[in-house]
């Protein structure tokens, strides 16, 4: 795959409109593995959603002959979304709207940046919307949600 996991659920937020693109500089930017601290100057809003790779789980193999060659091991590879806002009240209820995205995710194709397409097979989370606190630094306020994702890439034959 030329995609992590955590790249294609940003496409996906962004084209359902959850989420932005970060290079606009707009409210509820989307990052992938890193979260940039809020400085004006550089433009980085403070209401941002991350989406981390985390460890999955391994759920057994395929079995492509009867003799047990060529198996394949089936891999769900883990998420974790990091919603920072201004507002708890703010950061829950876009918290909650990414849930709700992951939980009506039943084959879904999407494109992302380069053209590539996946298919998103399911998205179950692990967790219900947990605040993580205050960063006493900023005084942002921290959600998150985990999940782990089954998808592949669109072959057309």
């Amino acid at each position: 795959m030329k995609h992590s996991p955590a790249e294609i659920i940003v496409a996906d937020l962004i084209h359902n409109e959850i989420g932005t693109d970060y290079r606009n500089g707009n409210r509820w930017a989307c990052y992938v593995d890193m979260a940039p601290s809020p400085e004006p100057q550089i433009k980085v809003p403070k209401e941002i959603i991350t989406v981390y790779n985390t460890t999955g789980i391994i759920d057994g193999r395929y079995q492509t002959d009867r003799h047990g060659a060529n198996r394949k091991t089936v891999e769900h590879p883990g998420l974790q979304v990091i919603v920072r806002s201004v507002n708890p009240i703010d950061g829950y209820r876009k918290c909650t709207e990414v849930s709700d995205r992951f939980d009506a995710i039943l084959r879904s194709e999407i494109i992302v940046a380069d053209d590539k397409d996946y298919v998103i097979q399911a998205i179950t989370r692990s967790t219900n919307v947990a605040i993580i606190g205050e960063d006493p630094m900023t005084r942002l306020t921290n959600h998150s949600v985990n999940a782990i994702i089954t998808y592949r890439l669109q072959e057309y034959t």
